[in-house]
């Protein structure tokens, strides 16, 4: 007899706002800090799939973020500490 497996459902993450721009400067910044923002996500999420493949654990937000700004500072330092503190605050708690 066989069984089948039932995927597990994916969850999405999606915010929307309206933000009403009168010069193109601002819009190029914005898209800029969003750009940066889902480059650090994605970063993280490979990093913690590595560790999670290393050691069988899933790292704390707190060793996560020392890891971004050491080993992957690249996205980190494009945003403000607090933004990049949020958007892997997010991460781990997701």
């Amino acid at each position: 007899m066989t069984e089948t497996v039932k995927e597990p459902d994916l969850q999405t993450m999606t915010t929307v706002g309206k933000v009403l721009v009168t010069d193109d400067s601002t819009v190029l910044v914005l898209g800029l800090l969003g750009y940066s923002a889902t480059k650090l996500w994605n970063t993280a999420v490979w990093h913690a799939k590595e560790a999670w493949k290393t050691t069988g654990k899933i790292p704390s937000y707190a060793k996560m973020d020392v890891s971004m700004k050491q080993e992957h500072p690249l996205w980190y330092r494009k945003l403000h500490s607090q933004s990049a503190q949020a958007v892997l605050e997010e991460l781990w708690q997701s």
